[in-house]
């Protein structure tokens, strides 16, 4: 689809969950998943859109292509990021968008 081989992604494997879990569990990264989410895009534009800087970005791809969640593609001195996920996406940005209503856990002694 994208031109390039993606190496599996088995969340059965703990490292991996973890490395998923951990990419997920930023709201920025959030963010920059919902921005790529529209389509491939360009450094600058994120940064801009998201108003963080380039390093901070930066920081924040590496993570998620640590993940396996995002890819980068070069043309000259750009590098142009997407999402190499997308089946993995639409359930995650479903569960985002739900509302949940917040019930406190009962205490133990409730229930007996």
């Amino acid at each position: 689809m994208n031109g390039i081989n993606e190496p599996e992604l088995d969340l059965t494997d703990p490292e991996q969950l973890q490395r998923v879990l951990k990419a997920l569990a930023s709201p920025i990264r959030i963010a920059i998943l919902q921005f790529l989410h529209n389509g491939p895009s360009c450094v600058t534009l994120p940064c801009m859109k998201l108003g963080i800087s380039q390093p901070n970005l930066s920081k924040h791809l590496q993570i998620l292509r640590e993940a396996g969640l995002i890819n980068c593609r070069s043309r000259g001195t750009q590098h142009c990021y997407f999402i190499c996920r997308p089946t993995l996406m639409g359930p995650l940005f479903g569960l985002l968008e739900q509302k949940h209503a917040y019930r406190p856990c009962s205490k133990p002694e409730q229930h007996e």
